[in-house]
């Protein structure tokens, strides 16, 4: 039984030291792949037209490779956000697509200064300038970010059942 306890010990005290850049590399983002029953051509297209419908701008789309990308830009006040996402598409078998979604979310913030000339003790405006600082930029991990897309990609293709419905709305 003391073997076995200072066993577990070791084993504990080594996984504790694991770095942090190892542990990061293998917590992957869960939850943001998708099997469609349809296929590739139907999947990448159907793809395309609900992230325009949500607002995303495809900055790229390459059929080779089976990939697209999209850009969405919010702004609340001073701050900005953009959501920079890549949907890759992988062909399982006849009538079988699987979608792996990436996303990234850069937050910043932006200011605006003027620039004055002072003619004795008249301020003369001639120019402005923009400063924008990243306060946040991270791999967006939140399985419910990701199933919101993918729910919206099966209904688009009448593949949402009253089973799914029940556990996944």
């Amino acid at each position: 039984m003391r073997k076995i306890s200072g066993l577990a010990l070791v084993v504990f005290f080594i996984l504790a030291c694991t770095p942090l850049r190892e542990r990061a590399i293998t917590e992957l983002p869960r939850g943001n792949t998708c099997v469609l029953g349809c296929e590739l051509k139907q999947a990448m297209e159907t793809t395309r037209i609900v992230l325009l419908e949500m607002g995303f701008k495809i900055v790229g789309e390459n059929k080779e490779e089976k990939l697209i990308d999209a850009r969405k830009a919010t702004s609340r006040g001073k701050l900005t956000s953009i959501i920079d996402l890549e949907i890759g598409f992988v062909e399982k078998g006849q009538n079988e697509t699987e979608l792996v979604a990436t996303a990234t979310e850069k937050v910043s913030k932006t200011s605006t200064h003027i620039k004055k000339f002072w003619l004795i003790f008249i301020p003369i405006p001639y120019g402005t300038y923009h400063t924008e600082a990243v306060l946040k930029e991270s791999t967006v991990t939140d399985p419910i970010f990701y199933e919101g897309i993918f729910k919206k990609i099966r209904q688009k293709l009448g593949l949402t059942s009253s089973l799914y419905n029940i556990f996944f709305s």
